[in-house]
């Protein structure tokens, strides 16, 4: 390496050595500042009798906010000058006086409880349902029937019934074909037509899901219990009424 190099590369780490030790020194004047600062208030609170435990930042840990006591104490410009102090070195967050015209913070309303339908509006639906089972009915005649919106009978509906409206619908004409199929001889696919079904499958599937097993299945079961009870053979399903 050069002469003229080495020197200017002498120079420049010199001169940032200097730079960082004025750094240093600025710092601790802070620190010192403020130090002497906390020792003020702390003597003005505590008859001068009171340690001195710096924290890892300098300065005493106690609390700034102190209480009203403290505040009477300590005289307000020193107060604020030492508040002044500690936020300018980033030891103490800013403090933001409450609004007084703020509007205050209300608790939230609980939540209003969810009612069924009403008992004359239910029976209304019920009979309705009842008579047409066996039609394509739709939410809306339904909820035309009972006075109400689409959603608002549909909500009200399953309130009241623990069913939605459709499986329901689905469930009473389950019933409708379990009572056919034990009184008569009629095939499968047109007892699935009789109660609404368009298809034997889908009349099939709807069983299973309602009675754990296929309807030809169910009319054997319950026409070969039949003989030996001696009784009416007992139903699959419970009153749609009930569920």
């Amino acid at each position: 390496m050069s002469a003229e190099p080495q020197v200017e590369w002498s120079k420049r780490r010199r001169s940032r050595m200097l730079g960082l030790q004025s750094a240093k020194r600025k710092s601790f004047r802070r620190n010192g500042s403020a130090q002497q600062l906390v020792r003020r208030c702390r003597s003005g609170l505590h008859g001068g009798t009171a340690p001195n435990r710096p924290s890892a930042f300098g300065v005493s840990s106690m609390s700034f906010h102190a209480a009203p006591s403290a505040a009477a104490v300590l005289p307000a410009q020193a107060h604020a000058d030492l508040n002044a102090e500690v936020r300018r070195l980033g030891l103490l967050a800013p403090h933001t006086a409450p609004d007084e015209h703020a509007t205050p913070m209300q608790a939230p309303k609980p939540a209003r409880a969810r009612s069924g339908l009403v008992a004359w509006r239910l029976k209304r639906v019920l009979s309705f349902m009842e008579e047409h089972y066996w039609e394509a009915l739709t939410l809306a005649e339904m909820a035309r029937v009972a006075g109400l919106s689409r959603m608002h009978f549909a909500a009200q509906f399953r309130i009241s019934t623990g069913a939605k409206p459709h499986e329901y619908l689905l469930r009473l004409r389950v019933e409708r074909a379990q009572k056919l199929m034990m009184e008569s001889d009629e095939p499968l696919a047109q007892v699935a037509f009789s109660v609404g079904f368009q298809t034997q499958a889908h009349f099939t599937t709807v069983f299973r899901r309602f009675a754990a097993t296929t309807p030809h299945r169910w009319r054997s079961e319950q026409m070969a219990r039949a003989p030996l009870s001696g009784a009416a053979p007992a139903r699959a399903l419970g009153s749609a009424h009930q569920a």
